[in-house]
């Protein structure tokens, strides 16, 4: 993911029915290219079931999601 402006980023996952699953980022992070590994677990450590999710992306620019597949 790209952060335009330094600040705040907030990384998190969410199943089809909005409910947070698991967050990977929640930091202060500087401008330019950034890169997270989802290992398909929740944050207890669980591994979640096959399907679609969504990545959530809010910082000091905005707001941005994509759907994601996780595939076992």
């Amino acid at each position: 993911f790209d952060v335009v402006q330094p600040g705040r980023v907030q990384v998190t996952i969410h199943d089809t029915a909005g409910r947070l699953v698991a967050t990977l980022a929640d930091e202060a992070r500087p401008i330019g290219r950034h890169a997270l590994d989802w290992h398909g677990r929740d944050d207890r450590g669980r591994a979640v079931p096959a399907g679609v999710y969504i990545v959530r992306m809010r910082s000091a620019a905005g707001d941005d999601s994509r759907k994601v597949a996780l595939v076992r």
